[in-house]
């Protein structure tokens, strides 16, 4: 699940209250969840995500371009409201 938060009083910690979830992923397994979360230099947000678990991806999750395992996906979040993906994406349905 990916969420943002607002800053709390303390600019260091968050606003609890104020979380909004922008992305969520039901898990088909318990393994094979990894991800990670990076800022990239042209100011979008990379996350990339697990194949879902199991072994050998047996749902060839990874595999398949119509769901978001085993992908990094780049989204903007800079903008206000639910996440938007850059124009520049080649695969972005028009």
């Amino acid at each position: 699940m990916l969420a943002r938060y607002k800053r709390s009083a303390d600019p260091n910690v968050a606003d609890t209250v104020s979380a909004e979830i922008l992305f969520a992923l039901a898990q088909p397994y318990t393994n094979h969840n990894g991800g990670c979360l990076k800022f990239g230099n042209d100011g979008y947000l990379y996350l990339a995500l697990g194949d879902g678990g199991d072994v050998g991806d047996p749902g060839n999750r990874t595999q398949n371009m119509n769901m978001y395992f085993g992908k990094i996906l780049r989204i903007d979040v800079l903008q206000p409201g639910a996440y938007t993906i850059p124009s520049t994406n080649p695969f972005l349905e028009l």
